[in-house]
């Protein structure tokens, strides 16, 4: 098994090969997917921050923005 097959085993197939000019040795492997993967994420962080999904967090009041439990502060020692 080689570290690429572990990776690609565990993470899935790279969708973006990008900087390849860059790259060690004689063979440089082909770019492909960087504006299609650029999109991608362009996507997902705009679908999240129209749906509101930052506002759920497990240490803040969605509605408040209030910390539901209140920090205890410790004097300096």
């Amino acid at each position: 098994m080689t570290p690429h097959s572990a990776i690609d085993q565990t993470y899935g197939p790279a969708r973006i090969v990008a900087f390849t000019k860059f790259a060690a040795g004689a063979e440089k492997p082909t770019p492909r997917g960087l504006i299609g993967g650029i999109a991608r994420m362009v996507w997902i962080i705009l679908r999240s921050k129209l749906r509101g999904d930052g506002k759920h967090h497990p240490f803040f009041d969605a509605v408040t923005r209030q910390p539901l439990v209140e920090p205890i502060l410790k004097p300096p020692s």
